[in-house]
């Protein structure tokens, strides 16, 4: 069996969530992005770039890392396992 990794790199550690498909792994960086930067822009303000990168979550997981001060979001494999 194949199998993906979404990770996400950040001041606190690392987070990982193992999935059977890409697109499982890439829904997770969705969710993960999503949630934080609903947390950052808590005051729910219109005019700001968190309220820009929410509508795009495929664009903040690709340039996470400039929106983030270099934190890493990313998929790794596929990783094959279980034989």
């Amino acid at each position: 069996m194949k199998v993906y990794i979404a990770v996400w790199e950040h001041k606190h550690g690392t987070d990982m969530s193992v999935h059977r498909e890409y697109e499982g792994a890439k829904e997770t960086l969705r969710q993960w992005a999503k949630d934080t930067l609903e947390e950052w822009n808590w005051e729910n303000d219109e005019d700001n770039e968190y309220t820009t990168w929410l509508q795009d979550l495929d664009g903040a997981v690709d340039n996470w890392h400039e929106i983030a001060n270099w934190e890493c979001m990313d998929i790794r494999g596929p990783h094959e396992v279980g034989k």
